[in-house]
């Protein structure tokens, strides 16, 4: 028995409620996260939201209604997934100052430059995989805008697609809701030619718990990445009314998921003794992709 364990609590409470819990099947992207400031230093936050794409042309206006016309700033965060094993490059243009990080790296830093034209930098991808992205943009005066694009040896120039774009993953976890849902098991909301890329609606949760709400027949899909601290056996626990499913690959890959937890009939609230004890071992730092349904 390890000396420490990490205990991953999938719960799944409504009445009626099929759900996947950190979910592994190949999922659309749905855009990047925006956080708007109303200065220069990335300081006041004056909205969030979330953005389809990097290709933004606010001309003198502005992206949020009633922020300053000049003297804002943008900071845009998520993962995008890449398209093949290769070389991509990804070439950006601005009217406003601009930093570009890819998995960590500062890989642009035009900062105080009033207008950047197609500064490019090439990573190497693995296809499929999903890797950190964060751009920042300043507007003080005049016109604003920013355009990343992407290309690679089988990828044309063009702009980052909103499939291929997803918030970040770190510290939320992205829920994904489809309403009049019949059935009390997983394999109804499965079954679903909307599933899993078109919900009824999407948000995002800080936990990996969605207490009840009153409602019936719907079902979710939660979705993220999980990043341990420390290298070691984990268990995972799972309850949830009326039914779900936790699958968990073992590495950021998709393709290695499995499905570790199972309850097929309702439990209580937090009643982690209905179903066993799933015990995996996993690395530091190592990102880990899950699913409940």
């Amino acid at each position: 028995m390890p000396a420490k364990r990490h205990f991953l609590r999938l719960r799944h409470f409504e009445p009626l409620e099929p759900r996947c819990l950190l979910a592994l099947e190949t999922i659309a992207g749905t855009g990047i996260a925006a956080q708007y400031f109303s200065d220069i230093k990335l300081q006041t936050i004056f909205a969030t939201r979330l953005e389809t794409g990097l290709t933004q042309n606010w001309g003198s206006g502005v992206p949020v209604a009633g922020l300053n016309a000049d003297q804002f700033s943008a900071r845009f965060l998520g993962q995008i997934e890449a398209t093949f094993t290769e070389a991509h490059t990804f070439t950006l243009s601005a009217d406003g100052g601009v930093r570009l990080w890819i998995n960590g790296r500062k890989e642009i830093d035009r900062w105080s430059d009033a207008a950047v034209t197609n500064a490019s930098i090439t990573v190497d991808f693995v296809s499929g995989r999903k890797y950190d992205i964060q751009l920042e943009f300043k507007e003080t005066g005049g016109a604003a805008s920013i355009d990343l694009k992407w290309s690679s040896a089988s990828l044309p120039i063009q702009s980052l697609p909103t499939v291929r774009l997803f918030p970040s993953e770190r510290g939320s976890i992205e829920r994904r809701l489809w309403s009049s849902l019949a059935g009390s098991d997983v394999a109804a909301l499965t079954a679903l030619t909307t599933y899993p890329n078109s919900p009824t609606s999407i948000s995002s949760l800080t936990s990996l718990e969605v207490a009840s709400s009153g409602a019936n027949q719907y079902g979710d899909l939660l979705v993220g990445n999980l990043h341990p601290t420390t290298t070691g056996a984990y268990r995972f626990y799972i309850a949830a009314d009326d039914s779900a499913e936790l699958w968990l690959s073992n590495s950021a890959d998709p393709l290695g998921k499995q499905r570790i937890a199972l309850v097929t009939s309702p439990t209580a609230i937090r009643d982690w003794t209905t179903t066993p004890m799933i015990l995996l071992s996993v690395s530091v730092n190592k990102a880990i992709t899950t699913k409940e349904t």
